[in-house]
């Protein structure tokens, strides 16, 4: 259900944002300079309704490794000995 609705998500967003003549050029110029031709709108969104959940696992066990989580601590306490307690696992 989720990945359906990011699915449309996307979807959606690709063709609110080609409403325009500009930005369908600049479409059209970041997919010839990215990728040495040019992918209709069709063929995007095709791709995009081909994702399965396996796809997503997939790119986030590659992703989402531990050697490469980073976290940002903002509060007020000083005692950076209570805080290393609360971020090890």
């Amino acid at each position: 259900m989720e990945l359906q609705r990011a699915k449309d998500y996307a979807i959606g967003q690709m063709r609110l944002g080609l409403e325009s003549t500009a930005n369908r050029m600049m479409w059209l110029g970041e997919h010839l300079l990215a990728y040495g031709s040019i992918q209709t709108p069709a063929e995007v969104e095709k791709r995009i309704i081909g994702v399965t959940a396996e796809d997503v696992q997939r790119v986030a066990t590659d992703l989402f490794r531990d050697n490469r989580l980073n976290v940002a601590v903002v509060t007020p306490s000083k005692d950076e000995r209570a805080i290393n307690d609360l971020l090890s696992f």
